[in-house]
């Protein structure tokens, strides 16, 4: 639930940057190959002798001009809708020119900026139910396989885990050897190659589980490993005498 609000207050922050990015009087260039222009903003928010030079695509450019529009906000992203204008299409492979008359033309000018609000939903916004039983609807919205669904709550599932196996492996390491005047740098650097190992392992498996539903014990993997080096390294640390040197007796001594 929190994740969905968050993505809902990133589709309204997304708006409210489209408005404050139309200025007046100025012409402005929000990307590369767009050239945009309004003379006034009326009180009614209405867009004035609007301008938009649009040569994004190579070989071509798209003129228009608007006596007036409107910036609408829609759930797919924010639109220019212009009345009594025209579009002039140049192409120079064939050098030819086209103008077209309209009486009102929708823009979407969502690529133009930073954000352009939800265009899909985050497959994280759903519950763990609903991801590991997803309906046809969220395949939709989401516009993901049901391997993601099932990667992320297999995912979810483990992620509390692995940051209690991240402190067991630091403790473990730790725990190894003896004191020292020297400190314990062996034990640092042999807990953080470790999860490095872990980490690897992590990214590997999460490669074939996203995209194999059948690879998702693939997930838990890592923390299995990881919680088994921890179990390894307590159970060496409780027995210090395997880090003992054995004294060896005087040359030609005999013992007392």
């Amino acid at each position: 639930m929190s994740r969905t609000q968050l993505a809902d207050r990133e589709g309204e922050i997304a708006n409210d940057i489209t408005a404050r990015f139309l200025t007046e009087g100025q012409f402005l260039h929000p990307a590369d190959g767009i050239t945009f222009y309004i003379r006034e903003i009326s009180a009614q928010g209405e867009l004035l002798d609007v301008f938009l030079s649009d040569a994004r695509t190579a070989g071509q450019r798209t003129t228009y001009m608007a006596k007036r529009a409107l910036l609408l906000r829609r759930d797919d992203g924010p639109k220019l809708i212009m009345f009594d204008g025209s579009a002039q299409t140049f192409t120079e492979a064939t050098q030819r020119l086209f103008f077209t008359r309209f009486s009102d033309s929708a823009y979407d000018i969502g690529d133009l900026i930073t954000g352009n609000g939800r265009s899909r939903r985050d497959v994280r916004e759903y519950s763990t139910p609903m991801l590991f039983s997803p309906t046809q609807a969220a395949l939709d919205a989401t516009r993901r396989d049901a391997s993601i669904f099932h990667y992320e709550g297999h995912l979810r599932m483990v992620q509390p885990l692995q940051a209690l196996v991240t402190a067991l492996i630091g403790f473990s390491a730790l725990m190894l050897g003896q004191f020292s005047r020297f400190g314990v740098w062996r034990q640092i650097v042999l807990a953080v190659v470790l999860l490095i190992v872990v980490q690897m392992l992590e990214t590997a498996a999460a490669g074939v589980a996203r995209n194999d539903p059948a690879a998702w014990p693939l997930v838990y993997l890592p923390t299995v490993m990881g919680g088994g080096m921890s179990v390894v390294m307590l159970w060496l640390a409780g027995r210090p005498a395997l880090f003992r040197r054995r004294r060896k007796s005087p040359a030609g001594g005999q013992p007392a």
